[in-house]
């Protein structure tokens, strides 16, 4: 009879662990269920790398607009070059040409022209080239003065008149003409021609110098 009670009592402790561990077991097999905390922390994450993604792109896109309106404006800069370029040329061009016609024809605005007798005039040899007088034809209007300066080394003179046509016509002897007498190494000589017309004249100590004036 105790060894029977012994059992019956070790059944029934049995039985009741169990009972008692029976949906212990049963939890423990079933896994734990994602917490919402963990969930929303993967959730934003996933949205904050979305936002550097769009982001990249956005600063990408601004870089290469930024690269092509630098392009843009590289161009512009060099197209504004290239006619600043081409408007000075052209203005450099204007100037010079203006100079030219000023010595060779007179200057209207200050009503003075200047001709020089050049260095190496006095030995025969720039008739050959008309550079006995620079310039050698000279226009200008009735009322301008011309200045002549002897550049050279050795006297000079400025006589209107032209030896071919009249050899006696020389100096005041030619119609409205002019004589300078002797003009040394560095000295000028000046007339105002008041009477249009056509005046020939060349230096009489050098006959081969030789130029022409013409007032309109």
């Amino acid at each position: 009879d105790k060894a029977a009670i012994g059992w019956s009592i070790g059944i029934v402790l049995v039985a009741v662990g169990i009972v008692a561990l029976g949906p212990v077991s049963q939890e423990a097999a079933q896994p734990a269920p994602a917490s919402n905390t963990m969930q929303d922390t993967m959730a934003d994450d996933m949205m904050q790398e979305a936002v550097m993604m769009d982001d990249a792109m956005d600063d990408t896109m601004m870089t290469e607009d930024t690269m092509m309106t630098d392009e843009s404006m590289t161009d512009d800069a060099m197209e504004e070059t290239v006619m600043m370029d081409d408007t000075m040329t052209d203005e450099i061009m204007d100037d010079v040409v203006t100079s030219g016609d000023a010595m060779t024809q007179g200057s209207a605005e200050s009503g003075i022209v200047q001709i020089l007798i050049p260095e190496g005039t006095g030995i025969p040899g720039c008739e050959a080239d008309d550079t006995c007088f620079d310039p050698f034809s000279a226009v200008i209007n009735a009322g301008d003065t011309v200045v002549w300066t002897n550049e050279d080394s050795v006297a000079h003179m400025v006589n209107a008149g032209d030896l071919q046509e009249d050899s006696a016509a020389i100096g005041f002897d030619y119609p409205n003409g002019f004589q300078s007498g002797l003009m040394m190494s560095g000295d000028t000589f000046e007339w105002t021609f008041d009477d249009p017309g056509d005046y020939p004249y060349l230096c009489q100590l050098h006959p081969w110098m030789v130029a022409t004036i013409q007032v309109n």
